[in-house]
């Protein structure tokens, strides 16, 4: 999730203590360069916005930007989950031939 997109703003760390602030900053300039918009109106509960925006003020991002990370983390795993179910579609029935290849990668023959 970009945490801090302008170079104004000080670098912020994730938990592991990693620096984004570089990082988020290159891949934004590179996605909104050619990248067409669409506004959305979403309705929340007062308090869910209230709430919000209070996360986003602690953050130091606009709500926008931050659902905007929120949604592309959701999408991120609705397509590993699609891709994940594609592969278990593709092997079903193959159990016996996928244990072979593990243990063949293992190094051990049977």
């Amino acid at each position: 999730m970009p945490i801090c997109i302008r170079k104004s703003e000080p670098a912020r760390f994730e938990a592991d203590g990693n620096a984004l602030c570089e990082l988020t900053r290159a891949v934004a300039q590179r996605f909104f360069e050619d990248v067409e918009m669409t506004a959305l109106t979403v309705r929340l509960p007062d308090e869910k916005h209230r709430r919000l925006k209070a996360m986003a003020k602690s953050r130091g991002t606009p709500i926008n930007r931050l659902i905007d990370a929120m949604t592309t983390l959701m999408l991120a795993k609705f397509d590993a989950e699609t891709r994940y179910q594609l592969r278990a579609a593709r092997g079903k029935g193959e159990n016996e031939r996928g244990l072979e290849l593990l243990l063949k990668a293992r190094g051990i023959s049977q």
